[in-house]
């Protein structure tokens, strides 16, 4: 015997998979069954419901065939194609069992490459989903350092460059005022050191929260 496998939503016609995928013979007339079946064709080249399937079976060689469905999990998965002897006749029943053992270890195993097709592209895609998420973790984190550097700019320069300042000039407004001011350089110099003290408030303030 020499055999061949097809896949069914593959190569089948759009109207031979909208009705059932099944194939059986009865006194040499192709029959659409209501379940799967197999079937036995003196000349599958001619069969109308199997155009999808001509160029497979041209290539094949083969001509007069028996058929036999591959179901895993009650799912279809192709077809079993035995070129036969024209003379043979249909499978009797040891062989005919022979070829939905077949059948049924070649359909198991198309299922089973499936199912571990379908798992490893979830892998994939949670590894991608992972690889994605890592990468905004790691930007976020690159942002979060170059806020953290800012920050201790930032509070390096109000605890140097401000309060520093800021301390100098109190100190001589101080000065200033147990000097002989005329009243207008008095108010001047009470409101700079006013607003001195007020700048410096803030700063430490600022400062304190942080050390905190």
């Amino acid at each position: 015997y020499r055999l061949g496998f097809s896949a069914l939503p593959s190569v089948l016609t759009d109207a031979a998979q909208a009705e059932a995928f099944e194939l059986g013979a009865k006194h040499g007339d192709v029959l659409l069954l209501q379940r799967p079946s197999s079937a036995y064709l003196e000349d599958c080249r001619q069969e109308p419901r199997w155009v999808g399937l001509r160029p497979l079976l041209a290539e094949l060689g083969f001509d007069t065939v028996a058929v036999q469905p591959m179901t895993s999990a009650g799912e279809p998965q192709g077809l079993l194609l035995v070129q036969l002897p024209a003379r043979l006749g249909p499978p009797q029943m040891p062989d005919q069992s022979f070829l939905e053992a077949v059948a049924g270890a070649l359909a198991d195993h198309a299922r089973n490459s499936t199912l571990y097709a379908d798992l490893r592209r979830k892998r994939d895609e949670l590894e991608a989903a992972y690889v994605d998420r890592y990468r905004d973790l790691a930007n976020a984190n690159r942002r979060l350092v170059e806020a953290n550097r800012f920050k201790d700019e930032l509070l390096a320069t109000c605890s140097h460059d401000l309060r520093s300042p800021l301390h100098v000039l109190l100190g001589h407004s101080n000065l200033l005022l147990d000097t002989d001011l005329t009243s207008r350089q008095q108010l001047s110099v009470e409101a700079m050191a006013r607003q001195g003290r007020r700048i410096l408030e803030l700063v430490e303030t600022l400062l304190e929260k942080e050390w905190r």
